[in-house]
Parts: structure tokens; sequence; C-alpha cells
């Protein structure tokens, strides 16, 4: 009888590790590691210039009531150590992230992991500074929430990726759990003012957590070099994916296009349909 009471409890308790191992949730990113990628005009006349940069959760902050974590930007080439670029907050379920802009005080939703495919969400289409929050505020054609269309929904790893599309200029972008988007935290990775013909934006290399593991790590193949954990590993030539001399740049809206053959590219290298 006493064995037979043992077994239950164990059993119990292995069923018990069972689903809280199934029901915990994914471990969260701590810290980015991605580069600032910037190519001169004329695109084929110039190498890229790739520099480092992180970003990385500072400490807490009250806004408005509510508690967020800083998010804080170290780019040694420009010599910016530490600076404040926002603040970052999850609903109490974790299925929505919240983001107040660099220079804001307005909160705007980033993420929503409730949804499923084919609804709408409208959710902050900017970078980590108030640059396309004051372009919407003086073009009544603009909005810094834009509905975003949920083109799939999977769960990969234990994390849920969501793949959403922006109605307004039909860009698409994946919502990783407990990660980010490609360009760090953001739908876009540079600012909404016009800069000139030059391509720079931010990406993402990998995400770890507070103790340094590695979570997640992007391809950057289309940028001409390798994500190699974390490091950056030159690709052969003849492989890499940058403007031909056939390219036709436009400037519209304040937003750099890239346009070969049929297709257009924004400054991200996201095929723009």
């Amino acid at each position: 009888m006493l064995k037979r009471i043992t077994l239950v409890l164990m059993l119990s308790v292995a069923q018990s590790i069972i689903m809280f191992g199934y029901c915990s949730d994914p471990a969260q990113a701590n810290t980015w590691y991605g580069i600032l990628y910037y190519h001169s005009y004329p695109q084929e006349e110039y190498t890229p210039l790739i520099t480092n940069l992180t970003y990385s959760f500072g400490s807490d902050t009250v806004i408005d009531g509510k508690l967020y974590r800083q998010i804080r930007y170290t780019h040694e080439y420009e010599h910016i150590t530490n600076a404040y670029r926002g603040a970052i907050r999850q609903s109490e379920d974790k299925q929505q992230v919240y983001y107040i802009p660099w220079g804001s005080n307005k909160e705007y939703l980033l993420y929503a992991f409730n949804v499923k495919q084919g609804d709408t969400v409208y959710a902050y289409a900017g970078f980590n500074d108030k640059s396309c929050e004051e372009m919407a505020e003086n073009d009544p054609d603009r909005t810094i929430t834009p509905g975003w269309t949920v083109m799939d929904v999977q769960t990969i790893d234990g994390r849920k990726h969501i793949l959403v599309q922006n109605e307004e200029y039909g860009n698409t972008i994946e919502w990783i759990e407990g990660i980010g988007t490609q360009y760090i935290l953001w739908p876009i990775g540079r600012t909404c003012y016009p800069t000139g013909m030059e391509v720079q934006f931010h990406h993402a290399l990998c995400a770890a957590d507070s103790e340094g593991n590695i979570l997640y790590s992007y391809d950057t193949d289309y940028l001409g070099f390798h994500n190699n954990n974390c490091q950056r590993e030159s690709m052969a030539i003849e492989n890499r994916v940058s403007p031909s001399p056939s390219a036709a740049k436009i400037l519209h809206d304040g937003q750099l296009f890239i346009r070969r053959g049929d297709k257009t590219y924004n400054a991200q290298g996201t095929e723009v349909r």
C-alpha cells in the first residue's frame, strides 16, 4: 500500500513538472547584439560601413503609474554608451507589449501575441525615437499605428512567431515572443526623418538573456555577410546582395526604396508588395 501511494505521488510530481515545463513562459531576451549598416550613395561605388551596436534592458522606471523597463543603446563607433532609447512593458497576461519612444510620452502597442491569422492589429510603425510619431502628426495621411494584417501564426521552440503585413506599405515583419524583430525591437530599422539617398539602418544579429545565453540568431546573408554566433563573417563577393548599377533609388514620403527589375525593396531589404 505504501509503495502504491509513493508511486502515485511520484507520478503526480512528474506530471506537475511536465505541465510546468509546457506552461512556462519562454526565456526573455535582455540584450540585443546588432549592427548599424551604412551604405553611401551611389551604392555601386562604395563599400558598406558596418559597425557593431548593442541594445539592452536598463533599470525599471514608472511612467504614468505603469512599470516599464528602460531600453539602453551603445554604439562605440559614434561614442554612444548606455543611452536611453525608450521604455517597454508587457501586459499582465504577457500577450501585449507596449513601447514609449525616446523623446515621447505616448505609449503604443508594439506586439500582440493573442492574435490569429486574418486578424488586423493596429500597432506601432516606428523606430526607437519619436521621428515617425512627429511625421504622423504633421501628415493627416499617415498614422503611427497603422493596421497590420496577421499573415501567419506559429509556435516554434516554444515561442510564438507572428508574421504581420502593414496594410499601408505592404511591408512584412515577424514578431517573436520574448525576442523582438529583426530590427531589434521595432518594425523598422531607422528614423523616419529623410537622410538623403544613402542606405542606413539597425539590424539585429542575436538576442541574449540576462546571463549571456544566445536565445535567437537572425539571418543576415542578404546584407552580404553571415551571422556566425553573433559575429560578422565575410561572404564571397559574388553572393552579396546589393543594389546593382541598374537599380533605381526612390525617395517617397521620407523613405528610401530600391527598385530592381520588377521588385521594390525598402531600405531594410524587405520586399514591398
